[in-house]
């Protein structure tokens, strides 16, 4: 039966592209322009003598295939959590422990009514250095890529593409 690429990309559950790079490589016959014997296309691409790209393009594919459908399934179960909701929880936890800790020179005043006001002052001095650090921290090399991966290098970017 003659079909086009794109058929046979359908049928093998590949791209129109590999079609046509097995075609040129003479793993399957051309017909014509854009034709195909699909006979020959399936024995060749299931065959385990053809080529060793097959094996490894079929491994590829069904692991692929495997990586997603767990995927789908973790999503389903809601063990996976959109990125724009990570950073919006994470966001709103660090500006929580930055009011707290930036209220703790009074809560320690109204605790201990006679501490005195040098040790509030270099107790507010550590806490505000130790905020300035933390903000000025270089992002771990692992969020980096994740963040470039989803938008260019932008965290605000990713959390709007997530969003979408």
């Amino acid at each position: 039966m003659q079909v086009k690429a794109s058929e046979v990309a359908e049928i093998l559950d590949i791209s129109e592209d590999m079609v046509r790079k097995y075609a040129r490589s003479g793993v399957f016959v051309r017909l014509g322009k854009n034709l195909y014997d699909l006979k020959q296309c399936v024995k060749a691409y299931y065959s385990p003598d053809t080529e060793p790209g097959l094996t490894e393009e079929r491994t590829r594919l069904t692991k692929y295939q495997a990586d997603k459908t767990y995927l789908e399934l973790q999503e389903k179960r809601r063990e996976l959590w959109p990125v724009r909701i990570c950073l919006m929880y994470f966001s709103e936890v660090v500006k929580a422990a930055q009011n707290e800790l930036l209220a703790l020179k009074n809560n320690i005043k109204m605790d201990y009514p006679d501490i005195e006001d040098q040790v509030l002052i270099y107790i507010d001095t550590k806490i505000r250095e130790a905020l300035e650090h933390a903000s000025s921290a270089n992002t771990p090399h692992g969020l980096q890529g994740a963040v470039e991966t989803w938008a260019g290098g932008d965290v605000e970017t990713a959390a709007e593409v997530e969003g979408e």
